[in-house]
C-alpha cells in the first residue's frame, strides 16, 4: 500500500495513528432486519501465558458478539466484552439489541446455550435455526470421523442426512427414521454415563456421545432444525457469519502487533465498512470522541 500511495510506512501510519483511537459505534436505528445470525468471535482467549500488569498477573480475554442480517449481509450490531462467550454476555448481548428494538423473526446461530437461553427470553416470538454444519462439527469431535460402534455410526448417518431435506415429505421421513432410532436404542441411552464405559459387542462407545446426542435431540425437542423449511430465506447453516468471522481472524493476524484496545478499534472499523456507514457518518462519530 506504501508503494502505491508513494509514502512510507511510517508515513502512512501517521496518516492513519488517529483513526485507531476510535472505535466507531453500529448505527442500528435505521434497520429492520427481520433474519439475523449471531455469533462470537474472540480478539484474546485466557491461556497459560499471561502478561505482566502492576497489579499482578493478569490474563487477557476479550470477545467480539455481533449480528448480521442474512438478507443484507451486512452487519446491523456489535458490541466488545472483556469476558469470554458465556451465558451471561450472551443475555446482556441480546437484552441490548432487545433495547434498540430489534425485532427478528428469525434468528440462526451455532446453538451456544446462551444464545438459545436470550433468544428464550428476550426474543420468544423469534423462531430460531440451528447451524447444521456445528452439528456435524459437534458429531466428529464428540464421536471422531470414523465412529466404531452401531449407535454412533447411526446418529452421525442421521445427521450428515439434514443436508437433504429441503421439504415437508423429507422432513416427516427424517423424523420417522429419528424416532425408530430412539425405540432402537431408548436402553442403550437412558443406561449410558458420562462417567462409566459403555459396550455395544464388546466395543467401547465414546462418552461424549451423550452429548452429542443431547445436541441433537434438545434441538429437536425445541424445533430448531427445520425452521428454514418455513421460510426459503432463512439459511440452514451460519456460514454466513462464519465467513465474515474468518476475514476479521486474518485482519487481526496481519496487524497482530496492536494492542487489544486497537484491535478492537480495527475490528470496529472493518464492521462499519461492512455495514456501509458513509464518510460523513463515520466523520461525525470521530468529531464526537
Amino acid at each position: 500500500m506504501s508503494e502505491i500511495n508513494q509514502s512510507s510506512r511510517t508515513t502512512l501510519w501517521r496518516k492513519f495513528a488517529p483513526l485507531m483511537a476510535v472505535r466507531p459505534a453500529p448505527l442500528y436505528r435505521a434497520t429492520k432486519a427481520k433474519i439475523i445470525a449471531v455469533d462470537g468471535f474472540y480478539l484474546s482467549y485466557p491461556s497459560i501465558k499471561r502478561n505482566r500488569h502492576k497489579d499482578g498477573f493478569k490474563k487477557d480475554k476479550c470477545v467480539l458478539l455481533w449480528a448480521i442480517d442474512c438478507e443484507t449481509h451486512k452487519p446491523i450490531y456489535w458490541q466488545f466484552y472483556d469476558d469470554i462467550e458465556n451465558m451471561g454476555i450472551w443475555k446482556k448481548f441480546i437484552k441490548e439489541m432487545k433495547s434498540h428494538k430489534f425485532r427478528p423473526d428469525y434468528l440462526v446461530s451455532d446453538g451456544h446455550p446462551g444464545i438459545t437461553n436470550a433468544c428464550s427470553r428476550y426474543w420468544p416470538n423469534t423462531k430460531q435455526q440451528r447451524c447444521l454444519a456445528h452439528f456435524m462439527g459437534n458429531m466428529n469431535k464428540d464421536l471422531s470421523i470414523s465412529p466404531k460402534t452401531e449407535i454412533a455410526k447411526e446418529l452421525k448417518r442421521l445427521v450428515a442426512s439434514l443436508f437433504s431435506v429441503d421439504d415437508a415429505t423429507k422432513r416427516l421421513l427424517w423424523e420417522r427414521r429419528w424416532q425408530d432410532y430412539l425405540k432402537r436404542y431408548e436402553v442403550a441411552i437412558t443406561s449410558m454415563s458420562s462417567k462409566t464405559d459403555t459396550y455395544e459387542n464388546s466395543r467401547r462407545i465414546p462418552r461424549e456421545y451423550l452429548s452429542a446426542f443431547s445436541v441433537i435431540n434438545n434441538s429437536y425437542i425445541r424445533d430448531e432444525i427445520f425452521t428454514y423449511l418455513d421460510n426459503s430465506s432463512v439459511p440452514r447453516t451460519s456460514n454466513l457469519i462464519e465467513s465474515v468471522n474468518g476475514v476479521l481472524r486474518e485482519l487481526t493476524r496481519r496487524h497482530r502487533g496492536l494492542n487489544l484496545e486497537k484491535r478492537k478499534n480495527l475490528i470496529a472499523w472493518s464492521l462499519a465498512h461492512r455495514q456501509g456507514q458513509t464518510d460523513k457518518q463515520l466523520t461525525k462519530q470521530i468529531l464526537k470522541k
